[in-house]
């Protein structure tokens, strides 16, 4: 109900009303014009009277209704407003909010990858020969040095990553002092914004995005011989190896072109099982 439609009732009930005056003074007219009578006019007075005021109150009830649902109308239509108005700024403020969330994570990220480039510089590794290697081209030493040491590939799961785990963790020990800063970094980075991104933020499908769009940056940053190793580090620590099989699924470690590579997915399921039975 609107302010004109009340206007509009009120019209009507007003011209009811003197419709209503007109008839009565009018059938009083016809029948008792030439009566002089002050007793007959006082009879015509009650009887105007008595006609009238139920017709008046009558009208003012429904006006009184008229009001109060227009009253009615007006506090459901300023609530839904309001309920409109808050909605509209909680919107707002989810959407400012996550537009500063990914902000703050992309300026972490893109201050982290460099940082990443960094710490490989501090990596230095000796060479068969005299020389000592630097940088990426020492973890790529490293990897060579480590790839040599790889079980063959004929052999069943379980041996094949018993047998890869004891040369991993011998060469671990003896080269992890000079390239572990680059790797843990680099775990932190998978953790942080690819592994678990989306989950910490909801599993939406802008985070979903933001996460492939991390993923795909991050894969570009590393060489083949950083991302095997990787591998391996993953699939002989308990905390990480779980998350091995994602990072294969998404082909994180596409491309690993050592001996083992086409019998990855049996590693990443003999580590699930040796750390299973460690529990």
């Amino acid at each position: 109900m609107t302010y004109k439609w009340l206007i509009r009732w009120l019209w009507v009930a007003v011209v009811l009303g003197a419709a209503a005056v007109a008839a009565v003074g009018w059938l009083y007219a016809k029948y008792f014009a030439f009566i002089v009578d002050s007793q007959v006019w006082g009879t015509f007075g009650d009887y105007f009277g008595g006609t009238l005021n139920p017709i008046f109150s009558f009208a003012a009830f429904l006006i009184l209704l008229a009001t109060l649902a227009l009253q009615f109308s007006e506090r459901e239509t300023r609530a839904k407003e309001h309920k409109e108005t808050v909605e509209r700024q909680d919107k707002e403020t989810l959407e400012r909010s996550i537009h500063e969330s990914r902000t703050y994570d992309d300026h972490r990220f893109f201050n982290l990858t460099p940082l990443l480039h960094e710490v490989a510089k501090s990596v230095s590794i000796e060479a068969a020969h005299p020389a000592i290697l630097n940088g990426h081209r020492a973890i790529s030493q490293s990897w060579l040095l480590f790839e040599s040491s790889l079980p063959r590939g004929n052999l069943p799961p379980n041996e094949i990553y018993e047998n890869l785990r004891i040369s991993y963790l011998s060469w671990r020990d003896k080269y992890w002092s000079d390239v572990g800063s680059y790797f843990e970094l680099a775990l932190h980075i998978l953790n942080e914004f690819i592994i678990n991104y989306s989950r910490n933020n909801n599993s939406t499908p802008s985070s979903d995005a933001q996460a492939e769009h991390y993923y795909q940056i991050f894969r570009s940053q590393l060489t083949i011989y950083e991302r095997n190793i990787l591998f391996y580090e993953m699939i002989n620590s308990e905390v990480w190896h779980k998350h091995a099989e994602k990072l294969a699924l998404k082909g994180f470690w596409r491309g690993g072109k050592d001996r083992l590579n086409s019998r990855r997915a049996d590693l990443i399921s003999a580590s699930r099982k040796q750390f299973r039975k460690k529990r």
